[in-house]
């Protein structure tokens, strides 16, 4: 289990199991663990062992649920992981719960506990349900996606001010949108 992982575990413990359980670790491990710990902290991510249960289940369960991405998907994920969590944020906050689940399919990514903390509980909790109905996704699904994803973080100074009120019914999320388009 990664670090994160077990951060995310002891997180959703009592204080008093936490603490115990740190007690028990080397100075390294236990250091590695307070760090994550006070990161899912500054984020807001609830202490939820549903919730964590939940998305530790999803990840493992997702390298066996997906194709072989191909290289151009690859090189783009990894492109995606590594930007700025805030910019993710900019874009999928306001994006339905229907395109958040294929993309946090594809995780663990960096950002994914900035994205999360960032939606309400109740959507965090449906989202998190839907991550164990997703079905398998398809290679060309995959790159379509994280290319339209991509395609947003570039254009993303002249919508970084377009505020969630600011959008009228004819206006969709700009992920959204390509995806529509996308879709036959």
């Amino acid at each position: 289990m990664s670090a994160r992982k077990a951060a995310l575990s002891l997180h959703a413990l009592g204080a008093a199991d936490r603490r115990w359980i740190l007690a028990q670790l080397d100075d390294t491990e236990r250091q590695q663990l307070e760090f994550h710990l006070d990161e899912l902290q500054s984020l807001g991510i609830p202490a939820n062992a549903e919730l964590a249960s939940a998305v530790i289940q999803s990840q493992a369960s997702c390298p066996a649920d997906q194709p072989a991405m191909s290289n151009a998907a690859m090189c783009i994920r990894h492109q995606l992981d590594n930007a700025p969590a805030a910019d993710i944020v900019a874009v999928l906050r306001e994006e339905p719960n229907w395109i958040l689940a294929p993309v946090l399919k594809l995780g663990p990514w960096s950002w994914q506990p900035a994205l999360l903390s960032a939606l309400d509980a109740n959507r965090r909790t449906a989202l998190v349900s839907m991550l164990h109905t997703q079905p398998a996704l398809q290679e060309g699904f995959i790159l379509a996606l994280l290319s339209a994803l991509d395609s947003q973080l570039t254009m993303l100074p002249s919508q970084i001010d377009v505020a969630p009120s600011a959008l009228t019914s004819t206006d969709q999320p700009p992920l959204l949108r390509w995806v529509r388009k996308w879709l036959p």
